[in-house]
């Protein structure tokens, strides 16, 4: 994901326990989710780096990582590298 833009994640429980979505270095996270229940978050990185997401119900549970990287528009490109896009 691009850092200094703003993602929203809508997390539906399909199990059949409940679930909590957590993500380190945001230290957001969804409500407690019962089978069948929804919530809706909204992550906005603003700095680089590799995040892991977990299942957080008693214990954390890694289930993943998020990348978020710095991406330089098109325009601010000078010297040879403007005519290679």
């Amino acid at each position: 994901m691009r850092i200094s833009f703003a993602y929203v994640l809508t997390v539906e429980n399909r199990g059949n326990q409940h679930h909590r979505l957590y993500i380190d270095g945001f230290n957001i996270q969804t409500d407690l989710l019962e089978p069948g229940q929804k919530d809706t978050i909204v992550i906005y990185p603003d700095k680089e780096g590799t995040f892991n997401y977990y299942d957080k119900r008693q214990y954390l549970s890694k289930l993943g990582q998020l990348k978020a990287v710095q991406v330089t528009p098109s325009d601010s490109f000078t010297g040879f590298l403007k005519y290679m896009i």
